[in-house]
């Protein structure tokens, strides 16, 4: 059985829970803002969310929602999500992530799938949500900000819990997002906190992370990609969120631009807007240094057009949901156009015919 490894050294094995994890790299700058409301302008220093989880979570906890049954949260990326995704894993539960575009067949399968107790969405999806609870009778709601007759997420905070709730680092499933893979019902993906917490580790070192690092974080959060490498890993690592609740290029342009983004985060489709959008000109983007692309694949000419344009590096990851989520990136210290990356540290792969399962040599091509 031939094993391609990385030239990385292994990281060691996490000791930490996904929320003790990103502490950790809050609790060293409290007075430091770590995440800022691309929409309205607020902003919570590192400080204040530790004290918004530790106090969520123990509202939690005494209203009774992490008995046995996961927490749902279907809403855009905004400083709330972080926070209550943080409550959630600091209460010793479970939190189940929904695409707040969904419509109330697939809101009802995910909620019924996923056995959830609590829906937490924002007053947009309120209308949709109440439409999927309509066979869910048990199911409990609440709103961030407010609706009439509907409780606030503000009336679930109670007194701060100052622990993580025990849990077991490989066990306790932590996250359950959906992924749908190429045909059928999305399937939820039972995720543990030292997944999380060793994929933020993983991807900080193979993407060469620096602290300091702001980023225009449109990349939904309820989404694998936008959970890890833009929420995780930013504010356990030194970074900085400006949240998008949805992908606009002007003010996406505009937070890069302001504040003098090292890296943005994409998909290809952005790539594209990247490439060709005479918008892109108006903006000073001088202190890119790179764009990253993941989620979907990207050839070499797209790829080329935007680091032209750009005068930056274009590189790529791969990964996929069941991996939480990366597992190659592409190096900014050795760029190559077109290319999904290098195994990251802690990482073995197999490259195998797709017919036979057999294993194939270098420079023949088959199925990771």
């Amino acid at each position: 059985m031939t094993h391609y490894v990385t030239a990385a050294s292994d990281l060691p094995l996490s000791t930490l829970s996904v929320t003790e994890r990103v502490f950790e790299g809050l609790t060293s700058r409290p007075e430091d803002v770590v995440i800022i409301d691309g929409m309205d302008g607020r902003k919570f220093t590192a400080g204040d969310v530790i004290d918004h989880v530790k106090r969520l979570a123990g509202g939690l906890r005494a209203a009774g929602h992490m008995a046995q049954k996961p927490v749902a949260l279907m809403a855009p990326n905004s400083p709330e999500y972080c926070i209550i995704f943080h409550a959630v894993a600091w209460a010793g539960g479970t939190i189940t992530t929904l695409n707040p575009t969904y419509t109330a067949h697939e809101i009802r399968h995910q909620l019924h799938d996923s056995g959830a107790g609590l829906l937490i969405t924002v007053p947009e999806t309120l209308a949709v949500a109440k439409e999927a609870l309509k066979e869910l009778p048990e199911l409990q709601l609440c709103v961030i900000g407010g609706a009439d007759g509907c409780q606030s997420l503000s009336e679930l905070y109670g007194e701060a819990q100052e622990q993580q709730c025990p849990v077991d680092l490989d066990r306790h499933s932590v996250a359950l997002p959906y992924s749908s893979g190429t045909t059928g019902l999305p399937k939820g993906v039972c995720l543990s906190h030292r997944n999380l917490s060793m994929n933020i580790d993983q991807t900080a070192q193979g993407a060469e992370f620096r602290a300091g690092e702001t980023a225009a974080a449109f990349l939904p959060f309820f989404h694998i990609y936008g959970m890890t490498v833009m929420m995780n890993m930013h504010l356990a690592c030194g970074g900085v969120l400006v949240t998008m609740p949805r992908f606009d290029l002007e003010l996406f342009l505009r937070i890069c631009q302001d504040h003098r983004s090292r890296r943005m985060w994409i998909v290809p489709p952005v790539a594209l807007a990247l490439a060709k959008h005479p918008l892109v000109d108006a903006y000073d983007l001088s202190a890119l240094e790179q764009v990253f692309s993941g989620a979907a694949p990207m050839g070499s000419a797209l790829s080329d057009a935007v680091a032209s344009r750009l005068n930056c590096a274009m590189l790529q990851g791969y990964g996929m949901t069941e991996l939480a989520p990366v597992s190659h990136i592409t190096p900014l210290s050795t760029p190559r156009s077109g290319a999904s990356g290098l195994a990251i540290p802690n990482t073995r792969c197999r490259i195998v015919s797709p017919e036979t399962g057999a294993d194939l040599p270098p420079g023949e091509e088959g199925e990771l």
